[in-house]
């Protein structure tokens, strides 16, 4: 993985465990940056089932908190690429 693609990836880890709410716009950016880790580390699929339905709540726009159980993949994610 280029190392550009896992610091971006891992600041907007960072971004969205600080961030008090987190935007849709903001919360596409993350996804879209672990989607493209997906591609390079299929076993990696399975923490992204609680922030996929943090992305369906976001669906109309808004802001939304992460849930616990986001906030604990997302450090597996940060883990996997420190």
């Amino acid at each position: 993985m280029p190392e550009e693609k896992r610091r971006e990836a891992l600041g907007s880890i960072k971004w969205a465990l600080s961030a008090d709410k987190l935007s849709l716009e903001g919360f596409q950016v993350l996804l879209g940056r672990l989607n493209n880790i997906c591609q390079m580390s299929p076993f990696m699929r399975g923490f992204k089932g609680p922030l996929n339905k943090v992305l369906k709540q976001l669906h109309g726009g808004g802001t939304v908190r992460l849930s616990p159980e986001s906030r604990r993949d997302l450090l597996c994610w940060g883990n996997f690429l420190s």
